[in-house]
């Protein structure tokens, strides 16, 4: 089926929930489906939760909760639920599970955001390419109920970037993200101070024009990280200039080694 075809599959699937909420981080995929709800149904009808805790970059955080009005809802608000994850036991304890811990609890607290106010269903942005890859989230999504209507409609992440760009958003083309506590390997005891680390690691490579851009921390020291970068940076850190400063600036940071995932994003 058409790119056109699932658009309007997503919309008739829409129209039948009525009322919905979105867990909204921003990304291409939640924002491609709060587009959708949006126009559908009405900002009256739609309600954007997004995180707020210390797994969310900064910038990202900022990015989500502008989207909105940039994108042609200036109207329309995307409401925070400030969470306590180093307070989850089971996830700064950060075995291979946490993900699935980590949105577990974080979906119960956007349903409890949403009791009694008569948003009978709570949607994520998962698409089919998701499913194809190992994804301990997805089990708390499918064990809380939530509706994963993009995935209903058969869209795939390019499709989803697709109908994005044909909508004018200017989400169509961003980088995939994740949360902070994925840069910190399994069994690594996950903490304040190495998420601070890595998003002033990250931070720095954006300020020298790698966005999308991320910085793994070693499984046991704090001497040694790994640069994942998109595709098309590769080459531009590979100048000497370019690579010189990197170090400088890891170097200044108490990094001796930095290891570039040739692969990239």
């Amino acid at each position: 089926m058409s790119v056109d075809g699932k658009t309007h599959r997503l919309a008739e699937l829409l129209g039948q929930y009525g009322r919905v909420a979105v867990a909204f981080s921003g990304g291409t995929d939640s924002a491609f489906l709060l587009h959708s709800a949006l126009r559908v149904l009405g900002a009256g009808n739609v309600v954007a939760l997004t995180a707020v805790s210390e797994l969310v970059p900064r910038p990202d955080l900022e990015y989500a909760l502008a989207w909105p009005g940039r994108n042609g809802f200036s109207g329309f608000q995307v409401e925070q639920v400030v969470l306590q994850p180093l307070l989850w036991k089971e996830l700064v304890q950060n075995s291979k599970r946490r993900c699935y811990f980590c949105k577990l609890r974080m979906y119960q607290e956007f349903l409890a955001r949403l009791h009694g106010r008569d948003f009978p269903f709570l949607l994520d942005g998962t698409n089919l390419d998701d499913l194809k890859d190992s994804r301990p989230g997805l089990q708390a999504i499918h064990e809380l109920g939530v509706q994963t209507p993009l995935v209903e409609t058969g869209f795939s992440k390019p499709q989803v970037r697709e109908a994005s760009a044909s909508a004018g958003m200017d989400s169509w083309d961003k980088p995939s993200g994740s949360c902070l506590a994925t840069r910190i390997p399994h069994g690594r005891p996950i903490s304040a101070d190495l998420l601070q680390w890595v998003e002033q690691f990250e931070s720095g490579l954006h300020r020298f024009g790698f966005s999308g851009c991320r910085v793994h921390l070693h499984e046991q020291d704090n001497e040694r990280v790994y640069i994942q970068l998109m595709q098309d940076d590769i080459e531009k850190i590979t100048d000497p200039s370019m690579r010189l400063a990197v170090n400088r600036f890891f170097h200044k940071q108490g990094i001796h080694q930095i290891f570039l995932d040739l692969q990239g994003r």
